[in-house]
């Protein structure tokens, strides 16, 4: 049934948002490493030649921006984790927006179930997240975890997470609030 648009529900649950990062620490997270600093970073502290990094919010998780380091190779050459809090997988996909290496098994976004990875996703290269989804159909009911992996010393040694959902819907992951047709009307509705 995996991958099957015909197998799709229904009935649509409301979606969950896991975590958006617009805390100034990992509240839900275990951090480890010298990568991810004291919690997620915003627009205004990532370094110049990292570019926008297509914040979905205020902030998001960058392994490089915070990391210890003033050269972009100390920083590139900070490695850790960050590993969420269990939850019950109760939705048929996980949505985010992921951005920067794009080594696999080492700067990346799993899904964690009985301890191992079951789903993966890395960046493009590119420190501009963009929206992917996971297929958790398969786990449904069954506890899992995420965990955000910088394990990468060299170019482009670093992550980028936001804004992660649960939800049924495959085809709606997240974009950044500046591309999303409403962004502005609730300033324009309190004025």
């Amino acid at each position: 049934c995996e991958g099957d648009p015909a197998t799709l529900r229904k009935d649509k649950r409301p979606d969950l948002v896991f975590d958006d990062f617009e805390s100034e620490t990992y509240t839900n997270w275990t951090p480890t490493g010298t990568s991810f600093g004291n919690g997620p970073v915003t627009q205004n502290n990532v370094p110049v030649y990292q570019g926008k990094l297509n914040l979905h919010g205020m902030r998001a998780v960058n392994s490089h921006a915070l990391a210890l380091g003033k050269t972009v190779e100390a920083r590139d050459g900070a490695i850790g984790t960050l590993t969420s809090k269990t939850f019950r997988i109760e939705r048929d996909f996980i949505t985010f927006l992921v951005g920067g290496g794009a080594h696999r098994n080492r700067t990346c976004m799993n899904l964690l179930v009985d301890g191992k990875v079951v789903r993966s996703a890395t960046g493009n290269n590119n420190n501009g997240m963009s929206p992917q989804t996971f297929d958790v159909r398969r786990w449904g009911g069954m506890e899992g975890a995420l965990q955000i992996a910088d394990d990468e010393k060299g170019p482009w040694g670093n992550i980028g997470v936001d804004t992660i959902v649960f939800t049924d819907d495959p085809g709606a992951p997240l974009k950044p609030l500046v591309e999303q047709p409403d962004y502005g009307s609730m300033g324009l509705a309190l004025l």
